[in-house]
This record gives structure tokens, C-alpha cells and sequence, in this order.
């Protein structure tokens, strides 16, 4: 059951994330260069198009009655589906055990092996097969995502959790990231605030999974921040400048009249995995063209001075994308879209799982999206795809 407080309490939930990140990044909390007047006119167009879609989607869908209807969403799904996709989970768990032996990781101590991703050229492999490290990042990652959204978003039977957890564990050691936990943080917490909503006081459970994977996070922040102790340095490199860099980087590119944002790729860069794909299947032919999510992630990887004696390089924002592909137009409509059909998800995730799987994609794209532009990212149209095609099938019990 949704109700309009509900949905409102959502929406200020939302507003409060990226204004209370926004607000550290002004006062300037660390050594980062706080952003311009005219970066922080285009972010709050950004949050307010968002609220404009949101509410919009509000209104529509209350003349629709879709608010504060008594359908229980499907929580199970049916044991051929759970079968399938806990094989195709088991085929990745051991495709990734495999590329960890074949990148040497069994082999090297921790450290080694960090410094050798870090530090190997892009033209290498690093489990020395093209094939295989093309189908890790192409492939495997949208697909435990997309497994990790189904996973979270239902109440009962689901896919095995074991393997959801393992292999984006096993994911995240071998290319040396945290986004995977970062996902696995975000899910849970979503799923104890959304899914499990009656249940946040009266099962401990998935409270004590989210404190869990926060001090895996912290822990392998010691780790790589080199000191092996939880420290001040720690929390200002990790949690606040991951959360406000974001900000700075971008507010370089505004003013840089010759940077790549000025470039204008009119829905390109939306599109995302879509055009990814297409450019993988063309790139044989040498036609000197690459996806323009392509292009953005390698501009943005380009360090710049971004605060006080300190170079860094982020991997993009929400805003990024919105305002490459149609300026000032693409952040009010990318924006409202965004809102919309955040609204229209929260809303149906009440009656439909699958919806419930949606709004976890788009809540985790929100929240992390001025780190990252999560629809730039291949697992974003991949894991609506995938979810608008299981939906002609009936996965569910009782549909």
C-alpha cells in the first residue's frame, strides 16, 4: 500500500541526499575547490526537474488510483525461474573464480595484485584473454546487478543469496573496485526502507547485514588508503571527497569552454548500454566511432586539478550526461523523466515486484549518481531490459 505521505516522505528523502552532499561540498569540508555559483545553479535545476517529474507522476497516478491500493505485490517466484537463474549465478561464480587465477590473484599478496590492476596498461588483458575480460565487464557485471535487484526486491522465495553475494564479492577483487559493495550496501538499506517496510523494527537481520558490508567498505578503505587503520583520512578520502568530487570535476568542465561536456551528443550519451553494444559490433570495422558513454568515461578519467595540491579525475555525474546530450534542455528533461518514473516505480512496487526491482535501480542510480552516471553504466538499460522481458513470462507466483 502506497499512500501520498509515503511517496512525499520518498521524494524529501531523496532531495535531502544530494543537498546535504551539496552543502558539504560548498563549506568546503576538505581540500577539494568548492563549485561555482553557476555548477550549483545547474545541480539544483537538476533536483528540482526531479521534483517536477516526481510529483507530476504523483498527480497522475493519484487521478489513476494508483495510491493507497490494498494488492500485495507477488513476493515469490516460481521454481523453474529460481532454478535458471541460480545456474546462470553459478556459471558466473565460477567464470570469475577462473579469471582470478588466470589475473594471478591466487598467486600475489593482496597488495601485489592491487598495485597490478591499478598500474596495467589498458591495451593489456588482465587475465591475458580479450574474451574473457570483454565478457567480465560487458556481461557478467549488468548480470549481478540485475540478479542483486531481484534478489532484494522480493519478500520471500527468491535466488539464492549466497551466490548474489559471492559473485559480487569475487567481481569486486577482481578488477580491485567497490562499487559491487557499494550496490550490496544500497540494496540493503533500501531493501529494510521499501520493501521490508514493516518489518525494520521487528527483524535485525538485514540491520545487521548493512552494518556488515559498511565495515567491509571501511575495512577495504584502510586497506587501500595504505595506512591499515581506520583513520580521519580514511573517512575524508573514502565516504566524503566519494560523495563531493563529483561536484568539483564537474564545475571544471563548466568552466572549460573546450571541454568534451560543450560536445553535445543530443541523447547519445542516455543511451548508454544501447549504444555500447552497437560500438563493440561495429568496432571491427574501424569506423573511428565510439559510444559517447565511451567517450565520456575515458574524458572523465583524465585527472584534473581539483582542489588544493590535489589532482583527481571522477567517473561523472548525472548532470554530465544530462546536460552533454541536450544542454540546460537535456538536465530539465532527463531530470523530470528521472522523477517520473522514480514516482510511477514507487508507486506500482506495491502490486508488481518487477516495479519493485525498477525502483531499486533508479533509488541506487539517484543516490550515487554524483559519484557516478549510473545510465551510462551497462548494467542501467540492461537491468530495465531484462525485467521488461521476464515480464511477458510468468516468473511469479500467482501472475
Amino acid at each position: 500500500m502506497r499512500s501520498i505521505t509515503s511517496a512525499l516522505l520518498l521524494l524529501a528523502f531523496m532531495i535531502s541526499w544530494w543537498v546535504i552532499w551539496l552543502t558539504l561540498s560548498v563549506v568546503g569540508i576538505t581540500n577539494l575547490y568548492p563549485p561555482s555559483l553557476g555548477t550549483l545553479s545547474q545541480f539544483g535545476l537538476l533536483i528540482f526537474s526531479m521534483c517536477l517529474g516526481f510529483v507530476s507522476s504523483l498527480v497522475i497516478n493519484y487521478k489513476k488510483k494508483l495510491l493507497n491500493t490494498h494488492t500485495r505485490q507477488s513476493a515469490t517466484l516460481n521454481q523453474g525461474f529460481i532454478r535458471v537463474s541460480n545456474l546462470i549465478l553459478l556459471a558466473i561464480l565460477i567464470l570469475l573464480l577462473l579469471s582470478l587465477y588466470l589475473s594471478g590473484f591466487y598467486t600475489s599478496s593482496f597488495v601485489e595484485y592491487n598495485i597490478f590492476v591499478r598500474t596495467f596498461g589498458y591495451g593489456d588483458y588482465l587475465t591475458g584473454s580479450k574474451i574473457i575480460d570483454l565478457i567480465t565487464k560487458v556481461l557478467i557485471y549488468p548480470l549481478i546487478v540485475t540478479y542483486s535487484l531481484v534478489y532484494f526486491s522480493l519478500n520471500e522465495r527468491s535466488i539464492n543469496k549466497y551466490l548474489v553475494f559471492s559473485t559480487a564479492i569475487l567481481y569486486s577483487l577482481l578488477w580491485q573496485v567497490n562499487y559491487p559493495i557499494i550496490l550490496l550496501f544500497w540494496l540493503s538499506v533500501l531493501r529494510v526502507l521499501y520493501v521490508n517496510e514493516k518489518q525494520i523494527f521487528r527483524n535485525l537481520k538485514p540491520i545487521f547485514y548493512i552494518f556488515l558490508i559498511a565495515g567491509g567498505l571501511l575495512l577495504a578503505a584502510t586497506i587501500r588508503y595504505g595506512t591499515g587503520e581506520f583513520s580521519k583520512g580514511v573517512i575524508e578520502h573514502y565516504v566524503i571527497n566519494y560523495h563531493i568530487i563529483g561536484f568539483s570535476f564537474y564545475d571544471q568542465h563548466v568552466l572549460n569552454h573546450n571541454s568534451l561536456l560543450y560536445e553535445h551528443s543530443f541523447g547519445r550519451s542516455s543511451a548508454g548500454f544501447f549504444e555500447q553494444i552497437l560500438d563493440l559490433i561495429l568496432r571491427p570495422l574501424q569506423l573511428n566511432w565510439s559510444a559517447a558513454s565511451f567517450e565520456n568515461r575515458d574524458y572523465n578519467m583524465i585527472p584534473l586539478r581539483i582542489g588544493s595540491n590535489f589532482e583527481g579525475n571522477a567517473f561523472g555525474t548525472l548532470l554530465f550526461t544530462f546536460y552533454r546530450d541536450f544542454s540546460y534542455m537535456g538536465v530539465v528533461l532527463g531530470g523530470s523523466l528521472f522523477g517520473y518514473f522514480t514516482c510511477k516505480a514507487y508507486l506500482k512496487s506495491a502490486i508488481n515486484w518487477r516495479f519493485m526491482a525498477l525502483l531499486l535501480l533508479l533509488l541506487y542510480s539517484w543516490f550515487t549518481g554524483m559519484m557516478v552516471s549510473p545510465i551510462e553504466q551497462g548494467y542501467f538499460w540492461f537491468s530495465v531490459v531484462f525485467l521488461l522481458v521476464i515480464s511477458r513470462f510468468k516468473v511469479g507466483k500467482n501472475e
